[in-house]
């Protein structure tokens, strides 16, 4: 295991192991049943870890404004997190993002929801 994004988890992330598809990189996100971002390198075969529960900060469409509150979503053909409600479910906007030139960041809540 390679390129850990940080040294502890205090948030919930869990360890898996990879088993078949595309390698994932450090703040890669999946989104099969519910949110998560890669905090390894990992490819076919080795184990990985993925948070599943607290912030991050993920790239979004400039043109789009969140709100702190805001449902977030993230489409997986565009690698973007969105309010598009027919995206994959992802959380919360936890700060106020405005639209424009050069603003691509959101701050999201992962899961807040689940149990």
């Amino acid at each position: 295991m390679t390129n850990r994004a940080n040294g502890s988890y205090a948030l919930e992330a869990v360890d898996v192991t990879k088993t078949a598809g595309d390698n994932k990189s450090v703040g890669d996100i999946d989104v099969a049943g519910g949110a998560g971002m890669w905090m390894t390198t990992t490819a076919s075969g080795e184990d990985g870890t993925i948070r599943i529960k607290g912030p991050i900060t993920g790239d979004c469409a400039t043109g789009v404004a969140f709100a702190v509150g805001d449902l977030v979503y993230y489409a997986t053909g565009t690698s973007l997190f969105t309010k598009t409600a027919t995206d994959a479910p992802a959380g919360f906007c936890l700060t106020a993002k405005a639209a424009g030139a050069g603003l691509n960041l959101v701050e999201v809540y992962l899961n807040p929801f689940e149990s």
